[in-house]
């Protein structure tokens, strides 16, 4: 009995330890474009596409899954088409998509404006900053995935660029390297109108009501 306890305890002790090591990704390390709030993709950098696949099969991740420390409960790894939408927010059209899409433009006004909006780059120096992730989208062989990125060229007269579509092999990682991912931004109702739950809770407890009524009469 005492060593069943013990090994209970441990379960518990290490459950409990892992919950408290996985922390959830929010405030800085997430920027909101269009109702939906994205992961900065430098947070999953040095993981290969099948450590991301482990945790987020078909994209949406598994309760209890962690990457480099990160809670993904909740969180979805985008798709290529994900990224094109997300990209074109800030080229201001359909510049890219369906599928695996490029876009260039010389001294484009889309470019600063992503990193002005929070997002962090995986790799800069004097010349480029770029933003470059895995995608969930998976490349033309078993082997093969899509990566994506954006960057901005700091010289006169040289075109930044946004591209879906570059094929890595899965088994590859970088620090360079991370993913994008996002979750819907949850929307509180206006004041003074209740929740859907407050909503079914009080004509649960009129029904309630109402039916003890019915049976004292």
């Amino acid at each position: 009995m005492k060593a069943i306890t013990r090994v209970l305890a441990v379960l518990i002790f290490s459950g409990w330890a892992s919950s408290i090591s996985a922390l959830p990704i929010g405030g800085a390390d997430t920027v909101t474009v269009d109702g939906n709030e994205w992961a900065q993709v430098d947070l999953f950098t040095n993981l290969s596409w099948w450590d991301i696949w482990s945790a987020c099969p078909s994209g949406e991740c598994q309760d209890g899954a962690t990457l480099n420390g990160n809670n993904m409960r909740g969180w979805r790894w985008a798709s290529v088409d994900d990224i094109n939408g997300l990209f074109n927010s800030y080229i201001g059209s359909e510049a890219l998509g369906p599928g695996p899409s490029d876009f260039f433009e010389i001294d484009s006004l889309w470019a600063p404006a992503f990193y002005a909006d929070g997002w962090r780059p995986t790799s800069t120096n004097s010349t480029l900053t770029t933003t470059h992730g895995w995608s969930s989208t998976a490349g033309p062989t078993w082997s093969e995935s899509y990566q994506a990125f954006l960057y901005e060229i700091h010289l006169p007269n040289e075109s930044d660029r946004a591209y879906t579509g570059y094929n890595e092999t899965r088994t590859n990682t970088s620090d360079f390297t991370g993913a994008w991912f996002y979750r819907e931004v949850a929307i509180p109702p206006p004041s003074g109108v209740p929740a859907p739950a407050t909503l079914i809770l009080v004509s649960l407890t009129l029904a309630g009501l109402g039916w003890a009524r019915r049976k004292k009469a």
